[in-house]
């Protein structure tokens, strides 16, 4: 099963958990306490570097200790050390642009990028498919982004934010962030975490300001334990069914589409959960570009899926 697939669309996934529960906030490397999820000191940036995304992993990361020296008049002062950690980016083809050498994690940014054989610089916006009810607003100088996580409720969860940056020259680290651990994520549970940014220059006595944020949502979901898709005429009559199995290996496929059998007027998605073993059922009519859904992953997140249905002419052509 594929885990990842690089969304450069907007997916929104009908999210109806309204339930919530007390969770604990870890710091980095600070204990427990509550936050109010600005910057720690750790994950301050050097110079003119830009936040450029978040990544999510399931395990804490270190920032190190400070280094303690004593200075020529007998004073101690506190040296902190380097916590960035260097990403790569990736330019063979594979799922996700940036990898964070020896991490494991799920990352959402928006990139400036030289454009290949041009002095042009380009902005690329890209996240894992982990990322759902993805929304992304550019107005001036003020860039924001917005995404939610879903994560099993059936199980522990451990999740930490890393935010991202961008040198001047282009190379990309992140620096460790603070997470939410509970034992008992139950259903419905949210949490949300921002990191933002507000840079000044000043050009011929003008100064500009450029903004930019994250913010990510953690939702505990309950886990999906089958999904078909039923093909529906206009008689309201079944006229075949789709298993997960032959759903999952149209998914595999390059490019993933749905090619619909003659004479379907509607489609619909029915899942059922571990929670209450009930089926939830999504209606897709004509003319609906692309059937979205979730699969739950052994990562413990609930992965979106999105096919694109290709509808049988005697449906379009049909009053």
């Amino acid at each position: 099963m594929k885990n990842r697939k690089i969304q450069n669309h907007r997916i929104s996934i009908q999210n109806k958990l309204a339930a919530c529960a007390a969770i604990c906030l870890i710091s980095a490397g600070c204990g427990m306490g509550y936050a109010n999820f600005s910057l720690a000191l750790e994950e301050i940036p050097s110079g003119s570097d830009r936040l450029v995304g978040l990544f999510i992993t399931d395990t804490h990361i270190d920032s190190g200790t400070p280094e303690i020296i004593l200075d020529s008049r007998g004073e101690l002062t506190f040296r902190e050390q380097d916590a960035k950690i260097y990403g790569s980016l990736t330019d063979d083809g594979s799922e996700t642009p940036v990898t964070f050498s020896g991490l494991e994690g799920y990352g959402i940014y928006s990139l400036q990028l030289q454009d290949e054989g041009s002095p042009d610089i380009c902005n690329i916006f890209s996240a894992d498919d982990v990322f759902t009810d993805l929304h992304y607003t550019a107005s001036g100088n003020n860039n924001t982004v917005e995404a939610s996580l879903y994560v099993r409720a059936d199980r522990p969860c451990a999740r930490y934010f890393h935010p991202v940056y961008q040198q001047a020259d282009g190379r990309i680290y992140l620096l460790p962030g603070s997470g939410v651990s509970s034992d008992s994520f139950s259903e419905g549970t949210q949490y949300s975490k921002s990191v933002s940014q507000s840079q000044s220059t000043v050009l011929s006595g003008h100064e500009d300001t450029e903004e930019s944020g994250f913010t990510v949502t953690l939702i505990a979901a309950a886990s999906v334990e089958n999904t078909e898709v039923i093909f529906m005429d206009r008689k309201n009559q079944v006229i075949g069914i789709l298993p997960e199995q032959q759903l999952d290996a149209l998914f595999q496929k390059e490019p993933a589409r749905l090619e619909l059998p003659d004479h379907t007027a509607y489609v619909i998605l029915q899942q059922t959960t571990t929670h209450s073993g009930e089926a939830c059922r999504s209606l897709f009519d004509q003319g609906e570009e692309y059937l979205e859904y979730m699969v739950s992953g052994e990562d413990g997140y609930l992965h979106s899926r999105q096919l694109l249905l290709v509808w049988p002419e005697d449906a379009l052509l049909s009053p």
